[in-house]
């Protein structure tokens, strides 16, 4: 066990996961969007050219509009929104039920696609989040193939889970104890640790899951979520 701010967390592993149990009050919903006629996304992206939802229906709409609101109560979340939301690039929000996963996000020649498997999917915090830093790496660095983007996208999810009190949804992947130590190292540290970056980029977990990480590799790169620190706050 051990304790920030206040808050007790241990780390159990639930089904093929290790997940974040914490104890904590939830804070009640507020709907701050009101006055943009409940749609953050149009508070946000004012020329309405960044995010496209163009290609989800009524109902996939109201469900992912319902979704951001909840997101954009992070700082976390809502400094990378903001960002993609004034990007050059446009990034299309689609729903795929024949995908494979919750979701992905697939990078094209005019930014990417996030990806849902359905509109269930818009409420995990963890995967909308996960999946939007991606979106944020291409657009600010590019993509690359080292382990570090998994984990970048990782650390971010589990700081809007944590900003929101949604302690189920902190995820981190069953590893070695080298990985999960250093980790934990990054996620609870006031700044990036270099030597914890290094050592989580080379011990990651790469047979985990449906072997999608199989082919990454172990190049160390100076990371996106250094910006984000603290990522416990």
């Amino acid at each position: 066990m051990f304790i920030i701010s206040g808050i007790a967390f241990t780390i159990r592993r639930l089904g093929g996961l290790y997940r974040w149990i914490g104890s904590g009050i939830d804070i009640p919903s507020i709907r701050p969007y009101v006055y943009a006629l409940n749609n953050p996304l149009r508070f946000i992206d004012e020329s309405g050219d960044s995010i496209d939802t163009s290609q989800l229906t009524e109902e996939q709409l109201r469900a992912f509009n319902e979704s951001l609101e909840e997101l954009l109560k992070s700082s976390h979340f809502r400094k990378l929104w903001t960002t993609l939301s004034s990007s050059q690039k446009i990034y299309s929000i689609v729903v795929n039920k024949n995908q494979n996963g919750a979701a992905m996000f697939i990078a094209n020649n005019k930014g990417g696609v996030i990806s849902f498997g359905s509109v269930n999917k818009f409420s995990s915090i963890n995967t909308f989040s996960h999946e939007s830093f991606h979106a944020y790496q291409l657009d600010q660095m590019g993509l690359n193939n080292s382990t570090g983007i998994e984990i970048e996208a990782m650390l971010f999810a589990n700081s809007v889970a944590y900003d929101l009190k949604k302690w189920d949804q902190m995820i981190m992947l069953g590893g070695n104890n080298d990985f999960n130590n250093s980790v934990m190292t990054l996620q609870c540290g006031s700044s990036l640790d270099w030597d914890a970056w290094r050592t989580a980029i080379e011990s990651f977990p790469r047979n985990v899951g449906d072997g999608r990480y199989r082919n990454l590799t172990t190049t160390v790169y100076e990371p996106l979520i250094q910006y984000f620190y603290p990522l416990f706050k």
